[in-house]
């Protein structure tokens, strides 16, 4: 199972901070994620922002919130909310309220498309 990664960017509006998590742009790999095909139905359940990919305790630095899928913009969107209890997070916070950290990246483990074929069959 191999990890890949999408950068995603930060837009302001009235003090609000929104991470653009993903698009349909092509990546520095020139690959796309059309939006229809994200299942975001288990990373909602601990929505966690991580340093670095990392997922060790001390890493995590907030949660991602309100994330939804924009589909007539075709963006994956979400609002970072910062914990504070470490100074991690603190400092990352305050690099995004900055402006100095604007890009973040979205993990993500690609599964190849459906053969409906296959289904139909009973092969799994």
């Amino acid at each position: 199972m191999e990890l890949k990664h999408i950068t995603a960017v930060a837009e302001r509006k009235d003090n609000k901070i929104t991470f653009v998590a993903s698009d349909e742009t092509k990546d520095r790999y020139g690959e796309v994620i059309p939006i229809e095909n994200w299942d975001l139905s288990k990373y909602k359940k601990a929505p966690r922002l991580l340093v670095d990919h990392d997922h060790r305790v001390e890493k995590i630095v907030g949660k991602a919130m309100g994330i939804r899928v924009d589909k007539s913009a075709k963006k994956l969107l979400f609002e970072p909310t910062f914990h504070g209890i470490t100074e991690l997070s603190r400092q990352v916070e305050d690099m995004v309220n900055e402006g100095h950290l604007d890009t973040v990246s979205v993990g993500f483990i690609p599964h190849p498309p459906e053969d409906k074929s296959k289904k139909e069959a009973g092969i799994y």
